[in-house]
This record gives C-alpha cells, sequence and structure tokens, in this order.
C-alpha cells in the first residue's frame, strides 16, 4: 500500500520473476462493470488460478475498488452485487493454498474490508522516496532516458551545466514526487529535445521542464491516483 507510481505494480512483477512462478494481474476496477457476472468471471479466475502448475502470483491492483468496507452496520451503501463479489473473493481466499498467492495493491489500506485485511499474511508500505533516493532514481532515469541513445539510433548531448549540483537541486525540489514523476520528468527533458528540433539538453530548457511539472504536479497527481496516467 501506499501513493500511486511508488512501486507496488513493479514489486509483484518482480517478486514473480525471482520466485519462478507465474504471474497474472488484474485490476480491481474491472470488476463493477461486470455487474452480475463478477461472481461469475471471479470463480473462474481462482479456478484457473488454481490449475497452474508452477503456482501463480495473482496481483489485484486497485484492490479497494470491490474489496472495500461497507458490508453489514459499518455502511449500507454497498449493493448485493458488491457484497457477492466481495463474498466470493473471501471464500476462495479461506484457506492457505499451495496453487497460488494472492498479492494485492491498494492508495489506502485502511478503506478494505475487514475480513479482507484479515487474510492477509504480510503488509507492505511504499511510501514516497526521500531526497535521497530521489537522487539516485534521477540518476537511474538520465542514464536510462537521456545518456543512453534511443532505439532509433538518437544521440542527446547534455550540458556540462546539468552537473552533479543541478542533479542535487532537482533531488531537493521535487520533494515529494513519486518514482513515476520522477521517471516522467526526465522523459520530459527527452520530448523537449527531440520537440525543439535540437539534439541538446540545455540547463534552461531543463529548468523550464521543471518548472512546469512542479506547477502541474497535483494535477498530474490526480490524475495517476483516478487511473488515468498514461505512463506505462
Amino acid at each position: 500500500y501506499g501513493p500511486p507510481g511508488t512501486g507496488k505494480t513493479l514489486f509483484a512483477r518482480t517478486l514473480s520473476k525471482q520466485s519462478g512462478l507465474d504471474y497474472a494481474i488484474m485490476s480491481g476496477g474491472d470488476v463493477g462493470p461486470l455487474g452480475k457476472d463478477a461472481v461469475h468471471e471471479l470463480n473462474k479466475l481462482f479456478t484457473w488460478a488454481n490449475s497452474s502448475r508452477r503456482g501463480l502470483i495473482l496481483f489485484v491492483d486497485e484492490a479497494d475498488a470491490f474489496l472495500r468496507t461497507g458490508r453489514g452496520s459499518e455502511s449500507g451503501n454497498m449493493s448485493e452485487q458488491a457484497r457477492n463479489v466481495l463474498s466470493a473473493f473471501l471464500a476462495h481466499t479461506g484457506t492457505e493454498s499451495d496453487k497460488f498467492v494472492v498479492v494485492m495493491a491498494t492508495n489506502i489500506r485502511e478503506i478494505l474490508d475487514r475480513a479482507v485485511l484479515d487474510r492477509v499474511d504480510e503488509s507492505f508500505e511504499f511510501p514516497l522516496p526521500s531526497q535521497v533516493e530521489r537522487r539516485r532514481m534521477l540518476d537511474m532515469f538520465m542514464q536510462e532516458h537521456i545518456h543512453k541513445p534511443t532505439k532509433r539510433g538518437k544521440v542527446i548531448e547534455v550540458d556540462e551545466a546539468i552537473d552533479d549540483k543541478v542533479l542535487d537541486d532537482i533531488a531537493a525540489r521535487t520533494d515529494g514526487f513519486s518514482g513515476r514523476q520522477l521517471a516522467k520528468l526526465v522523459i520530459a527533458y527527452q520530448a523537449a529535445v527531440f520537440g525543439s528540433g535540437t539534439s541538446r539538453l540545455t540547463a534552461g530548457l531543463a529548468e523550464t521542464v521543471l518548472r512546469y511539472k512542479l506547477e502541474h504536479r497535483d494535477e498530474e497527481a490526480q490524475r495517476a491516483a483516478d487511473g488515468h496516467d498514461g505512463y506505462a
């Protein structure tokens, strides 16, 4: 659990790769539109998960979209269909399994139903990166998107003025940025260079992009929280 863009999905993929298990991903936001078919489709999903020969990591992104609290006296605004889906999920995860493990991600852990939280063996917070971590991420993203030639062989020349001191300053000024937002910042540097018809990233251009990102950070964060972030 943690803010958008902090690496929850990446963690699930890495866990799957290092464990040698199969990997599948679903979004909690896709359950609601299924309507009355949601329980049937969820049952099919778990039947399929139980058929995995190697074992399966089932990653549920935006788990709170259909596993949130709202049953019984806690709230009267949960529909019968939503209660049925929640009950179906609880039925499939009530006992230990050597066929699959469910990994859930949510921005707000406390919003999950109590019975769902009771199913959880381990819980990890993915907080926003510190200044030291943001500095390390900037180095990584600069290497990936700026210093390394593109797939089409285009090379960006970086102004000597963009040195370690400048990157330290960027890391300090981007307090509250997620890893995804930092990646998008550096990708914006690349886009600004190619969009200007040059092949050089100057200190002035980098500062212009940074100021724009800082001014619009709340808008981008809200789009990410609403699931409308196009960055992959």
